[in-house]
């Protein structure tokens, strides 16, 4: 298995034996712009800010796209089978959130939406925040 790298060990690709396994294009700020593997093509578009803006692959049905307000804050999550709003609070705290678990495979084994209560937590660290549900 060899480990294909450059610079400060950004990696470019993984090759075991002869035949890469993985390659990974990167821009002049060394964030990954696409992963390649087989028939697997994922690209990843940023912002001129430098914020993520949509994952495309060579499945459309696990494409996404990501937006931003004017603050920088991520504001919602579209994609075929994933559509997330986020609003904030004054304080810049989310009034919803969803997290998601995934397998070692990135397949989607839990879900879990704080909304319509206060909660604690590592949420935001230790501090109370008010969640609500999308309208």
């Amino acid at each position: 298995m060899e480990w294909l790298t450059y610079g400060s060990d950004y990696i470019t690709g993984l090759k075991p034996g002869d035949m890469p396994l993985v390659d990974f294009t990167r821009d002049c700020l060394h964030r990954e712009k696409q992963r390649t593997s087989g028939a697997y093509k994922q690209n990843t578009l940023y912002s001129a800010t430098g914020q993520l803006l949509s994952h495309t692959f060579s499945d459309p049905m696990l494409n996404r796209e990501y937006g931003f307000n004017d603050n920088g804050q991520l504001v919602h999550i579209r994609g075929v089978h994933q559509e997330e709003d986020y609003r904030c609070e004054q304080q810049g705290a989310a009034l919803l959130e969803s997290r998601y678990l995934y397998d070692p495979l990135g397949r989607r084994v839990s879900k879990r939406v704080w909304k319509n209560r206060r909660t604690y937590g590592e949420i935001t660290g230790n501090e109370y925040i008010q969640l609500f549900p999308r309208k």
